[in-house]
C-alpha cells in the first residue's frame, strides 16, 4: 500500500461513523447523528460503545451526537440485560469478601 492510498483510507475512515448492527451489518454516515435517530430505527435496541461486551453498562445516551470517526454497536435490549445480568452474578460480592475477612 502506498502511502497516498494508507493516508486516504485513513482520513476517510475519520470522517465517517461505523455503526455495526446484530448480524455484523455496517452503516455508514459522513454526519454526525444523534443515537435516538438510529433507535428509532432500530426498535428494542441500545446504541454502545465497542466495549459493551466487556462492560455492559457502555451504552450511548439518547441524546449523544455520535463522532466522526467513532465505531459504536446497535445491541438488542433484551442482550444488554443479559450481559448486565451476568456481570453482577460474575462480580465479587462485598458481602462476600467482608465475610470470608471475619474471623
Amino acid at each position: 500500500m502506498t502511502i497516498s492510498s494508507w493516508l486516504c483510507t485513513n482520513s476517510t475512515k475519520n470522517m465517517l461513523i461505523k455503526i455495526v448492527h446484530p448480524g455484523g451489518h455496517v452503516e455508514l454516515h459522513d454526519r454526525p447523528v444523534s443515537a435516538a435517530e438510529i433507535m428509532l430505527r432500530n426498535p428494542r435496541c441500545i446504541v454502545a460503545y465497542p466495549h459493551v461486551f466487556q462492560q455492559p453498562w457502555a451504552i450511548v445516551a439518547p441524546d449523544t451526537t455520535l463522532m466522526l470517526g467513532q465505531k459504536y454497536y446497535v445491541v438488542p435490549v433484551s442482550t444488554i440485560r443479559k450481559l448486565q445480568r451476568l456481570s453482577i452474578k460474575n462480580s465479587p460480592s462485598p458481602m462476600n469478601e467482608n465475610q470470608s475477612e471475619q474471623p
